[in-house]
């Protein structure tokens, strides 16, 4: 997508949703969520782009163990290791993502545009 992709996370991001929260560009968290690649507790491996993601972003270290051991990775490990953009009360969780939404909407666009299809390469 050439668009800029915000993820507010709020809660578990397991499975799918670890994934998807992987693929967005901003993340941004409520003090209660947390991630995990679950896929090895019913013995699969991540499938949604996850072993390209998850190297990419929590790191390479941090991704093999997801992925071998199926345990949660924490709030505060995640904005720790660089995979969370911020960490906010759970009530102001939107309005976080909204505001840096509306930041990124007043920026030209074909810059963005171009800055993250650079970074994607």
């Amino acid at each position: 997508m050439e668009k800029p992709v915000i993820a507010a996370i709020n809660g578990s991001a397991v499975g799918a949703g670890f994934d998807l929260a992987c693929a967005c560009d901003i993340r941004i968290a409520s003090d209660s969520a947390r991630f995990m690649a679950a896929y090895v507790h019913v013995g699969l491996f991540p499938g949604y782009g996850g072993t390209w993601l998850y190297p990419r972003l929590p790191g390479s270290a941090k991704a093999t163990e997801l992925m071998f051991t199926g345990n949660f990775m924490e709030v505060d490990e995640a904005r720790k290791l660089g995979f969370l953009n911020d960490v906010v009360a759970e009530e102001e969780l939107l309005s976080a993502a909204e505001k840096m939404a509306r930041r990124i909407a007043v920026g030209p666009p074909i810059a963005i545009r171009l800055a993250k299809a650079m970074m994607r390469r």
